[in-house]
């Protein structure tokens, strides 16, 4: 495959290597540069931005950390722009949260942030098909309401479901993040005697709301949902 035909311009001054990662990231970003295209080998590069091999190097590893490009080794390897994935985001993120020992309050708080104005938008959006999937998920949990933990995979199917529903792909990876890190924590937490009845009551006022198309409706039913939720799960924390 050969490189796109794409100038870069020379940099004013002697740069670090994260000015030369910036220079190429402003150039995919803006589309002029796309998933699969090759860039110009590191001497190219050098030459193009007035630069040393050493400093592209150096701003090709940190591209390749960041999952802007991946390097190929072999007769048609180099720099090559990666597929965006919202996957790879979402891994990175939960990553990082990870390390920061994210705990349970601060999920739920954003939890309140994020997902009212979820259902808000999934009321506005979604299709018919959208709402039968959740109606589906709905008829699930109906038979199962004898079930016993926070993170049931129908409780967090239905969440997930209302995320795609927004069309906004930001807020369906934020939420997906958020889910994961919550089912981790709650794993081996039970619900409390008539808690999985009271998350079907409340999944059955969202379906009606987004059915309705009533995003005021939705929005107040989510906050309502996550802050009763929040309340069974803080009394079994330790």
């Amino acid at each position: 495959m050969t490189a796109p035909s794409v100038e870069f311009e020379r940099l004013s001054r002697r740069p670090v290597s994260e000015e030369v990662a910036e220079r190429i990231q402003e150039l995919v970003f803006s589309g002029r540069l796309k998933p699969g295209d090759r860039l110009p080998s590191e001497i190219e590069l050098a030459r193009q931005l007035g630069v040393s091999r050493f400093i592209v190097r150096e701003a090709l590893r940190t591209l390749e950390q960041l999952g802007v490009i991946e390097v190929k080794r072999g007769y048609k390897g180099g720099g090559y722009i990666t597929q965006s994935d919202l996957q790879v985001l979402n891994q990175r993120l939960r990553t990082v949260l990870r390390f920061e020992g994210i705990s349970m309050e601060q999920l739920f708080e954003a939890r309140l942030i994020y997902e009212p104005e979820v259902a808000r938008l999934a009321a506005l959006r979604a299709t018919t098909e959208d709402v039968e999937l959740l109606e589906q998920v709905v008829r699930e949990q109906r038979t199962q309401t004898g079930h016993a933990r926070f993170a049931h995979p129908t409780n967090l199917a239905f969440h997930r479901l209302m995320a795609r529903a927004t069309r906004n792909p930001l807020l369906e990876a934020m939420i997906e993040v958020i889910l994961d890190l919550v089912s981790e924590q709650v794993i081996e937490q039970r619900l409390p005697r008539g808690g999985s009845q009271k998350i079907l009551a409340r999944h059955e006022q969202l379906c009606e709301a987004i059915r309705a198309g009533d995003p005021t409706r939705a929005a107040e039913t989510m906050r309502d949902h996550v802050l009763e939720v929040w309340r069974m799960l803080s009394r079994t924390l330790p």
